[in-house]
């Protein structure tokens, strides 16, 4: 993972402690978390139903597609499950604009569109 992707606020997996904030950006390889740990071996979190959850998002269905509101209405995150995997895609004032496949990536583009963090709402 390059750290050029995150910024303060996002989360990421640590290997020995879990999902964790990024408090500080050090250099182009280490960055420092909640946990206090300084580290460059940080991996994206894959986007799932449980951190839309978290980030109060809640669910709504359109005849067989799944949706999720989310606390800005302009924006829903479009939810396809196949076989193998699931597709997230962010919908902005009722355009597909983006499909998201990491934690940090959603926070950033929320950021980008709403010019406001997106924070946890709920620790499931």
């Amino acid at each position: 993972m390059e750290n050029r992707e995150l910024k303060i606020g996002n989360w990421v997996e640590q290997p020995n402690t879990g999902p964790q904030q990024v408090t500080a950006i050090l250099n182009d390889i280490q960055i420092k978390t909640t946990s206090g740990h300084v580290d460059k071996y940080c991996r994206r979190i894959p986007l799932s139903e449980k951190w839309l959850d978290m980030f109060g998002c809640t669910t709504h269905y359109t005849g067989t597609q799944k949706e999720y509101e989310t606390p800005n209405p302009e924006i829903i995150i479009k939810v396809f499950v196949y076989t193998k995997e699931t597709l997230f895609f962010v919908n902005y004032r009722g355009t597909d604009i983006k499909r998201i496949e990491f934690v940090h990536q959603l926070q950033n583009l929320w950021f980008e569109l709403t010019e406001e963090e997106l924070i946890i709402e709920k620790i499931i």
